[in-house]
């Protein structure tokens, strides 16, 4: 990725793929009446309990696994 991103052109393409993922996701959001802040705060405290730093870290496992 790192490569991939020296290269001006690539960061510019890949910027504005970002962006209109992130325009979707606030139309999304918006439309639905999520509250991405909350949502946001909720998914990582879920992910907290499923993946606890102790057992997690450096391990690409599934917490199921």
């Amino acid at each position: 990725m790192k490569e991939i991103l020296k290269e001006e052109k690539n960061k510019n393409h890949i910027s504005e793929e970002l962006a209109d993922v992130f325009y979707y996701v606030l139309l999304f959001s918006s439309y639905t009446g999520i509250d991405l802040t909350e949502s946001l705060k909720d998914k990582m405290k879920l992910n907290e309990s499923h993946y606890p730093i102790e057992k997690a870290f450096g391990n690409n496992r599934k917490y199921n696994e």
